[in-house]
């Protein structure tokens, strides 16, 4: 009877908790009409990885998918995490990987030490939807990227050119 209660308790709680995601969700999906915009007019691909109000994607000129793995303060989406890493396997040389992050629901300025780490960039606009973005290229020779990142707002799509080269294994 008391492991019953506790499954009670625990679904209500998560029923709760859904009309706040749904709410995050539906935001993030006004969202992911304009980054779709943006990637159909950049040639990017329009596969998504969708968690709540997440939004991420990595996808090289060869067309294979990479993934965003997150850590630091927190594991999931919509969590204040700090930093990120940018998982590339099996790329091709040279492939021109773009990345597509949305990482908080509220309202958010690109932060400056992203413009530190990847100096060289612009700063823009998201098309129909306003949202503030950086982009840059950077060179590298691994296959994976990571920087700390400060957390102040509004959904940011932070869009990254990155070169990358795959590691010596």
């Amino acid at each position: 009877m008391k492991l019953s209660k506790h499954i009670i308790i625990f679904l209500v709680s998560i029923l709760a908790g859904n009309a706040a995601v749904a709410r995050d969700v539906a935001q993030a999906d006004k969202f992911l009409l304009s980054v779709n915009r943006l990637a159909s007019t950049n040639n990017f691909s329009t596969d998504m990885v969708k968690s709540y109000f997440c939004l991420t994607m990595v996808r090289g000129e060869s067309g294979r998918i990479g993934y965003v793995r997150y850590r630091g303060m927190g594991s999931g989406c919509g969590l204040p995490i700090r930093a990120f890493e940018v998982d590339i396997p099996s790329v091709s040389a040279n492939d021109d990987i773009f990345v597509k992050i949305s990482l908080s629901n509220k309202v958010c300025l690109v932060p400056k030490i992203f413009e530190d780490t990847f100096p060289g960039g612009t700063s823009s606009l998201m098309p129909d939807a306003g949202i503030p973005y950086y982009s840059a290229k950077i060179g590298l020779n691994t296959a994976s990227a990571s920087y700390q990142s400060f957390l102040n707002g509004k959904y940011c799509i932070y869009e990254i050119n990155l070169k990358i080269k795959q590691s010596a294994k």
